[in-house]
């Protein structure tokens, strides 16, 4: 039995057990001391137990609004968790890069979680500095210098799922259709996904023909 219900009963009690006065038995000024006593107890539970019932009402609210939290937090703490273990896990060999980036195009779950990392990571509203940090982040040098965007000149092409990736990340940067940026000190208007690509030609050149 809660707390609540046995103070209900003790309310309920005492509603039925007010002492009647008796004038045959000349003991009217005890019995009158008794049930004022008893009125005052009956006061006090009743009471305590609407101060019971706003707690038990703040309990509630509070429960819910952990409630409403708790999967906000868990979600966090996975990803949390995922931003981590990305970033124990710089490619170092052309095999674990292949294995990376075959899982970013066949797992989208894992895929939307390592966007969430280039932006909350590396994310920036410079283009060409969250595309360096993303890129160094997952991948050595060693075997970046393997890649271009196109494959020409030998080299592999650099895996597109990539780009997809890095081409989210600065959309959640930029989302305007048209962006501004400057060429040898002289301001040119480009899309975000083309400096995106631009970007990534810089730390992984295509040979020019010829």
């Amino acid at each position: 039995m809660t707390l609540t219900d046995t103070l209900q009963e003790n309310v309920a009690m005492h509603e039925d057990d007010h002492p009647k006065s008796s004038a045959s038995s000349g003991k009217e000024p005890k019995e009158t001391k008794c049930k004022v006593t008893m009125e005052k107890l009956f006061y006090l539970n009743t009471k305590i137990l609407q101060q019971i019932k706003m707690l038990e009402q703040r309990q509630a609210v509070i429960m819910n609004d952990l409630a409403k939290v708790k999967p906000v937090l868990m979600k966090r703490a996975e990803e949390d968790a995922h931003e981590e273990l990305f970033k124990q896990q710089q490619c170092s060999s052309f095999e674990t890069f292949e294995a990376f980036c075959q899982r970013l195009e066949e797992d989208k779950n894992y895929q939307e979680l390592y966007v969430h990392y280039l932006i909350h990571t590396h994310g920036t509203s410079n283009i060409g500095e969250m595309v360096k940090e993303a890129l160094i982040s997952i991948v050595s040098d060693n075997v970046l210098c393997l890649y271009n965007r196109t494959g020409k000149d030998g080299k592999k092409v650099l895996p597109p799922v990539l780009l997809t990736c890095l081409k989210k990340c600065v959309r959640s940067f930029h989302k305007q259709n048209e962006i501004k940026v400057k060429k040898l000190k002289v301001t040119t208007r480009t899309t975000p996904d083309a400096e995106c690509i631009r970007q990534v030609e810089f730390f992984c050149p295509t040979p020019k023909p010829g």
